[in-house]
């Protein structure tokens, strides 16, 4: 990465970490909170070993590399923190950001997906142009982006109870939403491999084949309403010229949708 920063005395900024911006590109949407208090732990014992990347905005720094470090060095109390000062443009940054944790193996695949579809928004790429960049096949970069047509709340569950990625592109074989949600709900309840959810969608999405629904459970309802409610929203400010930045988040007591507007255009 010769040549990337502007490096100040020996090469490292020694940061408040309070000072740093989380970046706008972070693909990763969940943080498990035990790994980040382990990371948290070797920080305060050790230190940081690899610098964070930043770029200074106004009297801040705007984070492009670096997300879990940062968030265990606020666990671990840090006061000063090492980073590596880029001074590309924000198109640039974003990509380098992005790519830098398309590069990890933690990723789930809703996250790399979405991912792939933000560097291609970012640079305006197409999806040949996004594999050529990211040396992954044509297919691999057309199958991850189709799996983001996926409910939101579909994605929450699916991921939340651990399915594969073979799970959620059968699912995409449905086209109603509320029976694709029926059957994820049969497919989380009864644990079923990925042939057997297979045969059940099949078999309700076959011809003149009526399937009674399994009874829903009320959460699940209420998540999927106020989701799609905020995703009304988003696109309402998208159709009036605003681009606004989301991010979710989970744990085991909330979901968390951030809308996040620019000030400056």
């Amino acid at each position: 990465m010769a040549g990337i920063f502007r490096r100040e005395k020996e090469g490292i900024l020694w940061l408040d970490p309070e000072l740093i911006l989380p970046s706008c590109d972070q693909p990763r949407t969940i943080f498990a909170e035990e790994p980040l208090e382990q990371l948290a732990q070797s920080i305060a014992a050790h230190g940081i070993l690899q610098p964070l990347v930043v770029q200074q905005e106004e009297e801040h720094y705007r984070l492009i590399a670096g997300e879990r470090r940062l968030r265990a060095s606020k666990l671990a109390g840090m006061k000063k923190i090492p980073c590596l000062l880029t001074e590309k443009s924000p198109e640039e940054a974003a990509k380098l950001s992005l790519i830098e944790n398309l590069q990890r193996e933690d990723l789930s695949f809703f996250e790399e997906a979405a991912a792939y579809r933000r560097l291609m928004e970012t640079c305006q790429l197409t999806q040949a142009q996004l594999a050529k960049e990211v040396s992954k096949d044509p297919s691999t970069i057309a199958n991850k982006l189709r799996l983001l047509k996926l409910p939101l709340s579909a994605q929450i569950l699916i991921r939340r109870n651990g399915l594969t990625e073979r799970h959620a592109r059968a699912l995409l074989r449905v086209d109603d939403p509320d029976l694709l949600m029926d059957l994820l709900e049969k497919i989380i309840d009864d644990a079923l491999n990925v042939s057997e959810a297979e045969t059940l969608i099949a078999s309700a999405i076959a011809p003149k084949e009526k399937k009674k629904k399994p009874r829903r459970i009320a959460s699940v309802k209420d998540i999927r309403l106020c989701i799609n409610s905020l995703n009304h929203t988003v696109a309402t400010l998208r159709r009036a010229g605003i681009k606004p930045q989301t991010q979710i988040q989970e744990s085991e007591r909330f979901v968390e949708y951030i809308i996040r507007i620019s000030k400056h255009p």
